[in-house]
């Protein structure tokens, strides 16, 4: 497991590929102002502001960009090879959940600074990152059905849209810690002198 961990006199200065980091930073950023337009929006049946309205009417229209995003990716995932940055594949082999396990275990101790940082873009990483696409995409199915089911739009799944937004708003609690613990994971490595942002950002 030590060839999991960081070594900054020897570190890795490959990026991720282009496209990949392009696809980040629109998923980031989309799925950052879905969750903060959420936090300001009324649905249409609601009394409230013109603005609140406005808002939903706008976290419609981006929730549907960010679902082509994470389409896109994906799909790319899916049809990536295994020792590309970002497969689905990860998730059914047996050997990455396996040091993924060994590396939840170390986490504590790595957190309390008892030894050295787990390197970048380890199974556990990939894994989480893959779950991550998932939830995005289930966010993006469930918020379509909801804009499909409202009334004005006159669907027969009207009926089932209470129990759509209440998915769509337990997934929205977790994308919402996916989130954070991505940045406090970002941060845990720059402090000891990983470039992670580099590497990720299209703009590098």
């Amino acid at each position: 497991m030590s060839s999991m961990l960081v070594d900054t006199s020897n570190e890795k200065q490959d990026g991720y590929p282009t496209v990949v980091r392009w696809l980040h930073f629109a998923m980031a950023s989309g799925a950052l102002f879905q969750l903060l337009t959420s936090l300001i929006l009324l649905p249409p049946d609601e009394k409230g502001s013109p603005f609140a309205h406005t808002v939903m009417q706008a976290h419609e229209v981006g929730g549907l960009f960010v679902a082509v995003f994470v389409a896109i990716h994906l799909v790319l995932s899916l049809i990536s090879k295994k020792d590309q940055h970002s497969s689905m594949r990860v998730l059914f082999d047996v050997k990455y959940w396996c040091e993924a396990f060994s590396l939840v275990k170390l986490l504590p101790i790595v957190l309390l600074g008892k030894t050295n940082m787990i390197e970048s873009g380890n199974s556990l990483a990939r894994i989480v990152s893959m779950l991550g696409v998932l939830l995005m995409m289930a966010m993006g199915a469930t918020g379509i059905a909801i804009w499909f089911g409202l009334p004005e739009h006159g669907t027969s799944i009207s009926h089932n849209v209470d129990m759509l937004m209440d998915i769509h708003s337990m997934l929205s609690n977790l994308l919402w810690v996916y989130i954070f613990g991505h940045v406090f994971m970002v941060f845990a490595h720059m402090r000891v002198g990983e470039q992670v942002i580099k590497r990720i950002s299209p703009f590098h």
